[in-house]
């Protein structure tokens, strides 16, 4: 029975938590014994409870963000809620049968039980393999003093203007000459009082696209721009002109425009119209005349933003009341952040354009976001910057540190070994035929031929057919190379980091200890399963039967269809899988009585204010305005190819004519933003996002590097 049971589970079930997918909400089986404590959500065993602040903190974690977790539902809270608790239950369980100190595994389906009794391993090993290559690749060369200056840095963005004389990479020594000459000249133009926005549309190699004037590169962050040129311009105070400065580019002059804090958050509700950025022209203006429709009604006295955002906004994350809540720089689109800049709380603007369509924003709130270097999300978020900034860097980083692990092991291949083992495993059968195991084609003896060695072990073709019989070979012709890089190296690293891991104690580190613990229980639990099912369930005859004329009688010749007593054990199998949701729920019933649970509701519910769901028929109302948009707008485009005529390019601020119906239509796309108070002394700029595409396409162009985070 028990042998039936287990492989019934590894057949039907590839999870491990299968009790957690029961979804009756925990307070309609709870206790009804005396109120528990205001500052708890859950308390079960008298000696086991779940504070609120606690419960917050993972439905944050389960949603991604706070913003995220206030958007849900009350129905989601109350089932992340009762996730959690059926899991502790399921574990108390399995302590007091005794589950967690089994050793032995009954023999039935050994290599499926071992895979599962071996993830335990598997996870606290790979959690070592990350703490190892952090300590010894990642941390020496993001070193805490990089990390901080970074940081210091990262407080503003700065928006300047230059001068480039452009000198070619290949100009070197005496012929650089030139080049600096002529921008010492140019410099000494500058201190004598020459309008610096002249010299530069006269004699700046690098003129900025986008709307952009005057060599006017946008804003910028600190590490988007290359070290020489952001070096100056962060030693610069809005308005100052710097030295000529050199780069990869050739010699700059800079001039600082204007400095602003990164370290703002802004408090916004929003209502999209969805458009994406290469929408044909039909389907880009039906969405903008729609985005106007809402900003003006957004304008009208007395309108609640909240429940115009319920009406209109296609934006699934946000439409049941609009709230965004607070942005910082990292996750705001570029022309939503450029747009805030110059709003005030309570204030509206719009329609703006971002990637995914037109947005009506309300500003609530603006608030300084003050984190500290000490905080350690911080840490990692200006380390997961530096690594994309400088992946070449930790990529050779990573290249030292193995050639160092494999001198220091003295690795040496055989060859006699490696060409036997290629000649067995390219044979033209292995080769044609992806479904054999290639590992197979060894006889005893040819198992024991050495492919490699080090100081402290020699590795036979047996030691790696062993390693990999859960896990084919790589496909195709494995010649010389591939088997060192994809079959013995990989082999090589896991024993040598399990040697590393152990001389820095890093299998006592915490973080490998959970990951551990978290592996461990998941076979606990999964071992319970096995316990509840071999209780519970047992397909009556009757029942059988009654499945077989369902599935396999109705509407067939009976005389064509398998006999029941053929295939009487598949069908058992079959009947026990349905009865798993009844008899996982009523287990967890009686677990419920048994340690007492008790839920305070109340506390759930007013853990944030509850916003109601959008009715369905409201959301496929919406998803079909979508739809319907672009199908007119690729209506549109088939029309235009089939009379052979071109789309018009949607040029920020020019007046579009369109005929719909007989009528012809004029509208302003994506119209600029005015200036802001700022701009107003400079030169006017477009307040579109000066996007990084809008740059200048010359090999000579300063282009800012994308920074995600």
């Amino acid at each position: 029975m028990r042998r039936d049971l287990l492989m019934l589970q590894i057949k039907k079930l590839s999870y491990p938590l299968t009790f957690l997918l029961i979804t009756a909400f925990i307070f309609a089986s709870c206790s009804s014994g005396e109120k528990i404590d205001s500052s708890l959500v859950a308390t079960w065993d008298d000696s086991h409870s779940l504070s609120t602040d606690d419960f917050k903190t993972k439905l944050i974690s389960m949603s991604g963000s706070v913003d995220n977790a206030k958007r849900q539902s009350l129905d989601w809270r109350f089932s992340q809620l009762n996730s959690y608790v059926n899991e502790q239950l399921l574990l108390e369980e399995a302590r007091l049968r005794g589950i967690d100190k089994r050793t032995t595994i009954l023999n039935c389906c050994e290599e499926q039980i071992h895979t599962l009794q071996m993830k335990e391993e598997e996870a606290r090993d790979q959690e070592a393999n990350e703490q190892i290559v952090k300590i010894l690749v990642k941390d020496r060369v993001m070193t805490e003093e990089r990390v901080k200056d970074f940081w210091e840095h990262d407080q503003f963005e700065m928006r300047a203007r230059h001068l480039l004389v452009y000198m070619p990479p290949e100009i070197v020594g005496e012929d650089t000459l030139a080049y600096w000459q002529k921008i010492q000249k140019l410099d000494e133009l500058v201190k004598t009082g020459k309008n610096f926005n002249a010299l530069i549309d006269k004699y700046s190699d690098d003129k900025p696209k986008g709307g952009r004037r005057h060599g006017d590169l946008g804003f910028f962050r600190w590490g988007q721009m290359v070290d020489e040129f952001q070096d100056a311009v962060w030693a610069l105070e809005p308005g100052q002109i710097s030295e000529p400065v050199k780069s990869q580019f050739g010699y700059h002059i800079i001039q600082l425009i204007d400095k602003r804090s990164l370290k703002i958050q802004f408090d916004i509700s929003h209502v999209l119209i969805a458009c994406r950025r290469k929408s044909d022209v039909a389907e880009t203006t039906l969405a903008y005349e729609r985005a106007m429709m809402v900003l003006q009604k957004a304008r009208e006295e007395g309108v609640d933003f909240a429940e115009l955002a319920r009406a209109h906004s296609e934006d699934k994350e946000t439409w049941t009341n609009g709230h965004s809540g607070f942005k910082h720089r990292g996750t705001l689109d570029d022309n939503l952040w450029e747009a805030l800049q110059g709003m005030k709380a309570g204030e509206l603007d719009g329609p703006i354009r971002t990637s995914v369509g037109y947005h009506i924003i309300k500003l609530h709130e603006v608030k300084k976001e003050e984190i500290p270097f000490s905080d350690p999300d911080e840490k990692v978020r200006i380390t997961g910057i530096l690594r994309e900034l400088h992946k070449e860097e930790l990529a050779q980083a990573g290249q030292a540190f193995a050639d160092s692990i494999f001198r220091a092991y003295d690795v040496a291949y055989s060859q006699d070994g490696l060409n036997f083992f290629c000649s067995k495993v390219n044979t033209p059968e292995m080769l044609d035929n992806i479904e054999l195991d290639r590992l197979t084609n060894f006889s005893e003896d040819d198992l024991k031929t050495i492919i490699v060695e080090d100081r402290l072990r020699s590795l036979t073709i047996g030691d790696f057919a062993k390693r990999y019989q859960a896990f084919p070979l790589p496909a195709g012709e494995l010649d010389e190379d591939r088997v060192k890089n994809e079959i013995v190296e990989l082999y090589l690293w896991e024993l040598y980091f399990k040697d590393i891991a152990k001389n820095l104690n890093l299998y006592t580190d915490p973080e490998v200890i959970e990951a551990q613990k978290w592996s461990s229980e998941n076979v606990i639990k999964l071992e319970l399963d096995f316990d509840i099912l071999q209780e519970n369930v047992h397909p009556t005859e009757e029942e059988i039967e009654a499945y077989y004329k369902k599935h396999f009688l109705k509407g067939q010749i009976p005389e064509l269809v398998e006999p029941l007593e053929n295939i009487h054990r598949e069908i058992s199998d079959d009947v026990r899988y349905e009865k798993l949701d009844e008899t996982r729920a009523n287990f967890l019933k009686t677990l419920r009585k048994k340690f007492d649970l008790r839920v305070n509701s109340k506390a759930v519910e007013e853990i944030w204010p509850i916003i109601e769901p959008l009715p369905q028929e409201s959301i496929d109302e919406r998803l079909g305005a979508v739809k319907e948009r672009r199908r007119i707008g690729k209506e549109a485009k088939q029309r235009r190819k089939e009379a052979n005529e071109i789309q018009m390019q949607l040029t920020p601020g020019k007046t579009q004519t369109f005929m719909r119906d007989g009528k012809e239509i004029k509208v302003k796309v994506g119209e600029p933003r005015p200036a802001t108070k700022k701009d107003k002394n400079e030169e006017p700029t477009s307040r579109v996002k000066q996007s990084k595409s809008g740059q200048s396409k010359q090999v000579i162009e300063l282009k800012p590097k994308k920074i995600d985070k």
